[in-house]
C-alpha cells in the first residue's frame, strides 16, 4: 500500500518535472537558437554588408596585423575542415555503396568503426 502510493507520487512528480523541463527548453530555444535571426541575415545580407562597410569608412577602422593573422588563420582552418569533411563523406558513401570488401574494411580501420 505504502509502496504503491509512493510509486504513484514519484511517477506524477516525474511527469511534472519532464513537462517543466520541456517548457524550459522551448523557452530557452527562443533565445539561444532563433531561426528568425538567421533568416533575417540571409535576406538582408547586402544591406548588412553595406552598413558594415559604411561604418568602417566613417570610423577609419583598420584591423591590427595580429587580428588579420587571426582572421586568416581561422578562415584557413574552416576551409580545410570543410574540404576534408566533404571529401571524406563522399568517399565513405561511395565505398559503402559499391560494397567492395577490402575498401570497406580499409575505410572502417581508418575511421575506427
Amino acid at each position: 500500500m505504502y509502496n504503491e502510493d509512493k510509486i504513484k507520487e514519484l511517477t506524477e512528480e516525474n511527469a511534472k518535472l519532464k513537462e517543466e523541463l520541456q517548457d524550459t527548453k522551448d523557452h530557452l530555444k527562443k533565445y539561444t537558437a532563433p531561426s528568425y535571426k538567421k533568416d533575417y541575415y540571409e535576406k538582408n545580407k547586402d544591406v548588412i554588408k553595406e552598413r558594415n562597410n559604411k561604418y568602417k569608412t566613417n570610423t577609419n577602422y583598420k584591423p591590427t596585423p595580429e587580428q588579420v593573422k587571426l582572421y586568416n588563420q581561422r578562415a584557413y582552418l574552416q576551409r580545410k575542415e570543410r574540404k576534408y569533411t566533404d571529401y571524406s563523406t563522399v568517399l565513405i558513401a561511395w565505398v559503402m555503396k559499391t560494397k567492395i570488401p577490402y575498401l570497406e574494411q580499409g575505410i572502417r580501420t581508418l575511421l575506427f568503426l
